[in-house]
């Protein structure tokens, strides 16, 4: 079973099995220049999301993973708002085929030493907005987890707006964290926002939205953006 770190790594990577690519011939998609995640719940179609360019799906405990399993679509769990997240649970959605959970600084500090096979952990992450908040952003980078999620809930609108500074103050965010990050989008960017959102290091993008037409128009978005050879590009 492939982990949530190496699909990461693997986005965009200019390689046979690269993400994105459905199938063979005429009809076979490019590859997508970073990874999709997306959330899924009761009523949402997992073959849809699929098709539509999701690679990682992110559920809630207790929801049914029937629908992921038939569509082959891998997924981890949001276990931040769980008041009874303990060793167990995280075993529990472990066995029945989650890839990661993802913590909050206001999860138990005690997840953080469990250790379940394969089970790789996230850290949910809000933005520094001043000196203090920096140096307690960067001291995350001493936590034992294996990915970092940025709550930025980036909005097209905002971005197609966007300065060099804060565009260089995001590069800077992704680029203080020794994990592979994933930043947040409220729904999807323009080709053009979304090359930018590449160059920030990013290695996933994960909508905060299960629309198949905002997934598809961010797949269609990441399709157009040139391979990197490097994991990441410095816009600085």
């Amino acid at each position: 079973m492939a982990k949530l770190t190496d699909i990461l790594s693997n986005a965009g990577r200019n390689s046979g099995s690269a993400l994105g690519f459905i199938g063979s011939g005429s009809g076979a998609r490019k590859p997508k220049a970073r990874a999709i995640i997306a959330p899924y719940a009761a009523g949402d179609s997992a073959a849809k999301l699929a098709s539509a360019g999701v690679d990682i799906a992110v559920i809630t405990p207790g929801t049914d993973t029937s629908d992921l399993k038939a569509a082959k679509l891998v997924w981890g769990v949001d276990v931040r708002q769980s008041s009874d997240a303990h060793e167990e649970l995280l075993q529990k959605l472990h066995d029945d085929g989650a890839l990661f959970v993802i913590l909050g600084y206001n999860s138990p500090a005690r997840l953080i030493g469990v250790k379940v096979e394969k089970l790789e952990k996230v850290i949910f992450l809000d933005p520094p907005k001043d000196d203090p908040l920096y140096i307690q952003y960067k001291t995350t980078n001493a936590l034992a987890v294996d990915a970092a999620a940025l709550n930025l809930e980036l909005e097209a609108d905002l971005l197609a707006k966007a300065t060099i500074r804060e565009m260089s103050h995001l590069t800077a965010l992704v680029d203080m964290l020794r994990f592979q990050t994933i930043i947040t989008l409220k729904n999807a960017p323009n080709k053009s926002d979304a090359a930018w959102l590449v160059k920030t290091g990013a290695r996933g993008l994960w909508l905060q939205t299960s629309s198949i037409a905002e997934v598809e128009a961010l797949r269609v978005a990441l399709e157009s953006v040139p391979h990197e050879s490097d994991s990441s590009v410095s816009i600085a």
